[in-house]
């Protein structure tokens, strides 16, 4: 059985460019892990594209906060704390892979879980905040 992938959508545009434009880059990321599955890469392919997905998620979120402090967002630290949660349930999944209790597989259903929520509804607070104060962004 193949691992789920992102069918990518308007649902997921949240009005921000930058972050509509990583959003983009990082549902591909996933979508190319689940691929790699689905095509029986080697162990050392899909580790490489898991760390780049990890790089990717630690860029992305300093990245949205960047973006949230200039707009003067009140859910920042919040926001972050997510982030931060996120990643570390990342780093266990990504352990747990390495230690072989849980497939490649399960750790791209995660992932693809972990966008589509946290996009659709915590990123996308942050666009309506910033449309609702007439926070225009460069």
């Amino acid at each position: 059985m193949n691992p789920p992938t992102i069918a990518w959508s308007n649902k997921f545009l949240i009005g921000i460019e930058r972050i509509d434009f990583e959003h983009q880059i990082f549902a591909n990321l996933i979508n190319t892990l689940a691929e790699k599955i689905a095509a029986d890469a080697d162990r050392l392919s899909l580790m490489r594209t898991v760390r780049e997905i990890t790089k990717y998620a630690e860029f992305h979120f300093v990245s949205e906060e960047n973006i949230m402090l200039e707009c003067k967002y009140p859910g920042l630290k919040r926001h972050a704390e997510i982030h931060e949660e996120l990643l570390h349930t990342l780093t266990v999944k990504v352990m747990s892979l390495c230690a072989e209790e849980i497939t490649p597989a399960d750790l791209v259903e995660f992932l693809v879980n972990w966008f589509v929520a946290h996009t659709t509804h915590e990123d996308l607070r942050i666009s309506t905040y910033c449309r609702e104060s007439g926070v225009t962004l460069a």
